[in-house]
């Protein structure tokens, strides 16, 4: 067989082009799998990274954007009162079970380790320190 320009070309059917074949698909799909996991971290590092943002809608509500979640968080001004009263509420039922909680990362679970001022203790065997 010859191409355009009357070289002589091998004929793609032979015993090393089924190898040759699977060898690229097993490449094509690492690739694939690889900008998968990096649009991922790409899109959890815009989560991470948005600031909040406010806004009062239509109806009169605050609506707070940012808050890792697809849509935002609207409350009217007496909801939001008194969500913000019962803040040392919220951050002692947070404490209380935390180990109930469900976390998106690592990362996530120390920072708020260390906001309700809780200390880890991960890297000590289990049972060890426990009275029976």
């Amino acid at each position: 067989m010859s191409d355009v320009n009357g070289s002589t070309v091998q004929s793609p059917v032979t015993s090393g082009a089924v190898s040759d074949r699977a060898a690229l698909l097993a490449q094509i799909n690492a690739l694939k799998k690889q900008i998968a996991d990096a649009q991922k971290a790409e899109r959890a590092a815009k989560r991470k990274a948005r600031p909040l943002e406010f806004k009062v809608g239509e109806k009169g509500g605050l609506s707070v954007s940012g808050l890792d979640s697809k849509f935002p968080t609207t409350l009217y001004a007496s909801q939001w009162m008194k969500l913000l009263k019962g803040a040392e509420e919220i951050k002692a039922a947070l404490l209380t079970n935390f180990d109930r909680l469900k976390m998106q990362s690592v990362e996530q679970a120390a920072e708020i380790d260390t906001w309700l001022g809780r200390t880890r203790e991960l890297d000590r065997p289990a049972g060890e320190g426990e009275e029976n």
